[in-house]
């Protein structure tokens, strides 16, 4: 069931890549990488960190198990960071802004379920202790991506690079 749902992911993927590029609309090309690229780097230093540092939530050391939650959580997952990111940068509703976060991080933590279930987590002394862990690094990693979308897209407008 794991490589059914890798190859599933994979193809998520590279679609997820292919809406983001019709992004530049919203935000600079610029812009649009290094936001991407700070996403990318924000949650995969939160997985690494949740799965590695807590003994309650651990990746099993097979290599389909552990591509497949890499390929969610450091992959997968930051881009669909960048459509909340969007949702924010035009300004949307707080509505709208707070269902898109929302799903976000319930989104989050279905799939994380969905890899406990599938066997890819290990979890030991239930469940509430990873899922909280899970939810506080995700809730800091979405204030770190807008934190930095704003401050580097205010830096590029200083500079000259985008119009504001």
């Amino acid at each position: 069931m794991l490589p059914f749902i890798l190859i599933i992911s994979i193809i998520l993927i590279i679609t997820l890549l292919l809406k983001i590029k019709t992004f530049t609309t919203t935000f600079h090309w610029f812009e649009l990488l290094c936001i991407t690229i700070f996403c990318v780097a924000i949650c995969s230093w939160s997985f690494n960190l949740y799965h590695s540092a807590y003994e309650s939530l651990t990746v099993k050391a097979k290599y389909i198990e552990f591509f497949t939650t890499y390929v969610h959580f450091v992959i997968m997952y930051p881009l669909f960071l960048v459509f909340v990111l969007r949702a924010i940068k035009k300004k949307r509703s707080i509505k709208i802004i707070s269902l898109y976060s929302f799903s976000w991080l319930i989104g989050y933590l279905f799939l994380l379920e969905l890899d406990i279930f599938l066997g890819a987590f290990i979890i030991k002394h239930g469940q509430l202790l990873p899922l909280t862990i899970v939810t506080i690094l995700n809730v800091f990693s979405l204030l770190t991506s807008i934190f930095f979308m704003k401050k580097f897209g205010n830096l590029l407008k200083k500079e000259g690079h985008i119009n504001g």
